[in-house]
């Protein structure tokens, strides 16, 4: 992923649920993974709900976010070095807007960080597109 990036000098899309639906079926850990990306690219992430199969879990974008995946979120947010926007993703069985605000809002506390003897740095993306004009906080929507 980071050669590919470093390549094409753009940014990518990190979506933490994936990183944990993926880590349990393939058994790996997702903390670790998440240290090895290049998070100074990520132009957004995403978050999301998924359904438990017993054996596999599928990112179905349906239900509410578990906590594994909102600790993960947390984490990763205190890797980088700047906050970046965040999508809900919730395609299926969506409720009534009021609960997924909800899930907006433990995105919009989790995210709210200060570096820690850090500073912020921001680096340009691939066709002048740079993370510092992005739209910052958590987003959501609904729908597919």
């Amino acid at each position: 992923i980071t050669a590919v990036l470093e390549k094409a000098d753009c940014g990518f899309m990190l979506d933490v649920n994936n990183v944990y639906v993926n880590s349990r079926n393939h058994k790996y850990d997702p903390f670790e993974f998440i240290r090895k990306l290049p998070l100074h690219r990520v132009a957004q992430i995403h978050v999301a709900g998924h359904k438990d199969n017993g054996d596999t879990l599928v990112d179905t974008h349906e239900g509410p976010i578990i906590d594994p995946v909102w600790k993960l979120y947390e984490f990763t947010i205190q890797q980088m070095e700047r906050p970046v926007s965040t999508l809900i993703e919730w395609d299926t069985n969506v409720p009534p807007l009021k609960r997924v605000l909800e899930e907006a809002a433990i995105a919009d506390r989790l995210m709210n960080w200060k570096p820690a003897g850090r500073a912020v740095e921001f680096h340009p993306l691939r066709d002048n597109l740079r993370v510092d004009r992005l739209p910052m906080g958590a987003s959501y929507a609904v729908g597919a």
